[in-house]
């Protein structure tokens, strides 16, 4: 697979007292489908709980400006393997480990 981040820079998505969420968009894999819809973009979520320190990485099928975050499941286990380990070698996401 060509994974791509489409986004150099990661976009505040979410900012509260205890959880900071940032976005990117994920390019470059097989389209993913289920009976209705076909996916050919996963939005990335790093999530950071404030209070524990706790780094989380999600990621949902995109399409048309809206996450189906209930379709998380159409993203197969070693697609989501590929995505954490991307994520996890950008710039961005090593700020938060220094």
């Amino acid at each position: 697979m060509n994974l791509k981040l489409e986004n150099k820079d990661w976009e505040l998505c979410i900012d509260d007292s205890i959880i900071v969420e940032y976005d990117n968009y994920v390019s470059g894999f097989p389209f993913i489908s289920d009976e209705n819809l076909q996916f050919d973009t996963i939005r990335v979520f790093i999530s950071l709980n404030r209070e524990t320190d706790n780094k989380e990485i999600s990621a949902f099928p995109w399409k048309d400006g809206e996450t189906y975050q209930q379709d998380e499941k159409l993203i197969s286990k070693r697609l989501k393997t590929e995505i954490e380990n991307m994520v996890k070698l950008t710039p961005f996401y090593k700020h938060f480990n220094s």
